[in-house]
């Protein structure tokens, strides 16, 4: 599972927002599905919401812009899922959503989540 890890991160770390979104899709679904790649996830937390959040101004999510914005919301809406279903057992997942939450101001409105300031940064 490692080595899966390791590949889906490959793919996150590309300068294209499309290739980071349908990599993002398949992390979502591994880490919904097995204990051993959650904690792969969850032990590398900071970079993979800094590669797929955008909440780092010193790397903003590439280009294309609409594949950026689709990956915002989905990776945030994945994470407050991840959340609520996980956060119980997985410690490091409830500090790193509250960390999201709070110091990077990212906020959840019913069943979104999106910025309080800078939603669309990229344009």
């Amino acid at each position: 599972m490692r080595e899966v890890y390791r590949l889906v991160m490959k793919y996150l770390s590309k300068k294209h927002a499309q290739v980071r979104l349908s990599s993002f899709q398949v992390l979502n679904e591994l880490f919904q599905r097995s204990n051993q790649f959650r904690e792969h996830t969850l032990a590398d937390f900071k970079t993979l919401a800094s590669l797929v959040t955008g909440t780092d101004n010193s790397h903003p999510l590439p280009l294309p812009k609409e594949a950026a914005v689709q990956l915002k919301k989905e990776s945030l809406l994945a994470i407050r899922e991840w959340n609520q279903k996980f956060g119980s057992g997985y410690p490091e997942l409830r500090l790193g959503f509250n960390y999201l939450k709070f110091n990077r101001k990212v906020c959840e409105f019913y069943n979104h989540c999106f910025y309080l300031y800078h939603i669309y940064t990229l344009e």
